[in-house]
């Protein structure tokens, strides 16, 4: 993968980048809030959808993968989303490096790059 899920989570995942942690904090916020869900979960769903465009086309070897392609996009998304909350109380480790290579690891099985 001409990117690795280390280099994708230092410029997205982590909250202690100021966006970040107020995108949460809002998302958050719109569970009880019906006039904010209104506007945040549209504006979710556009992003979510660029998202998927914009990885199909950096990672275009995934376009022939179907299914394969949304269960990586989808692990990728709930892990790194997981972390970013788990960084909003826990200090980042090794251990946390630990998982994205695992992550990559799995998208390269899916992806049926050789190791």
């Amino acid at each position: 993968m001409a990117i690795t899920c280390a280099s994708a989570w230092k410029a997205t995942g982590r909250t202690s980048n100021t966006h970040g942690r107020r995108i949460f904090e809002i998302a958050v916020a719109a569970r009880t809030d019906k006039e904010l869900a209104a506007i945040l979960f549209p504006a979710q769903e556009a992003f979510e959808r660029e998202w998927y465009e914009t990885s199909l086309e950096v990672f275009p070897e995934w376009k022939r993968k179907g299914e394969k392609f949304l269960l990586g996009f989808d692990l990728s998304r709930y892990l790194m989303e997981g972390m970013a909350i788990s960084f909003l109380t826990h200090k980042e480790t090794e251990r946390d490096k630990r998982v994205l290579r695992y992550l990559e690891e799995k998208l390269k099985e899916l992806v049926g790059e050789d190791r």
